[in-house]
């Protein structure tokens, strides 16, 4: 089980711990020091970024259901919005807003739901919530502030985020001295499976490209994805 900080601490070791995954996202800072924290975490150089990935727990195999999913980063941006308008979504009702007028059927719409939501609650930007009876989703205290900026910082934001999710970090912390074949750190799932998460994957390490660091851009040309050595 995760262990988080639930003491206050201050905006620049907040912004780090989240990067780290030990910040509470439901209730360790008060709503007045989001602003703050994401003001510390767009200011955040790469090498602080890539100093905590290379000292991170080492995980060498992740299940694919903690990898992202996703195919377009306009549509992961206006998940936070989605959430902070109504509260609390089920997989399907945020499927529903994100998909507007369709003739998707509810499994579909109930999927996408899911696959944007959990990657957003990966990034941090909104919680996921399950229950005996419901899975669904509610605002992390960076839902609001994340929403209030512009697109651009929101591209940077993610950007950002994406040095927390588990899968990135495991990649680039052994890209940083050799090649690293992402399908080397699935456990579990099918081919299938592994490659809509490879892609979804993809589009979070493309956005980071825009960061247009040396060390980053190294370790993200060492990550390649080859099938025939999947397990």
């Amino acid at each position: 089980m995760a262990q988080y900080i639930n003491i206050k601490v201050k905006p620049k070791t907040a912004a780090l711990l989240l990067i780290s995954g030990e910040l509470d996202l439901f209730e360790s800072n008060p709503l007045e020091d989001a602003d703050k924290i994401l003001n510390e975490l767009n200011s955040l150089k790469i090498d602080e970024l890539l100093e905590i990935v290379d000292n991170h727990t080492k995980k060498h195999s992740i299940p694919v259901g903690d990898c992202p999913q996703f195919g377009k980063l306009s549509i992961l941006i206006d998940v936070p919005e989605k959430i902070l308008e109504n509260g609390y979504c089920s997989y399907a009702q945020l499927g529903v807003l994100l998909k507007g007028h369709s003739n998707d059927s509810y499994v579909a719409r109930r999927k996408f739901g899911e696959y944007y939501g959990k990657t957003a609650a990966l990034l941090g930007l909104i919680c996921l919530r399950t229950n005996e009876n419901d899975c669904g989703f509610t605002s992390s205290f960076l839902t609001a502030p994340f929403c209030k900026v512009e697109y651009k910082t929101q591209l940077i934001l993610i950007q950002k985020l994406s040095f927390r999710v588990t899968i990135i970090q495991a990649l680039l912390r052994k890209a940083r001295t050799e090649r690293v074949n992402g399908y080397d750190f699935f456990k579990d799932g099918t081919m299938s499976t592994r490659i809509k998460k490879m892609e979804g994957i993809n589009h979070l390490l493309k956005n980071m490209r825009e960061l247009n660091d040396e060390d980053l851009g190294k370790r993200l040309n060492n990550i390649y994805w080859e099938e025939s050595t999947c397990n």
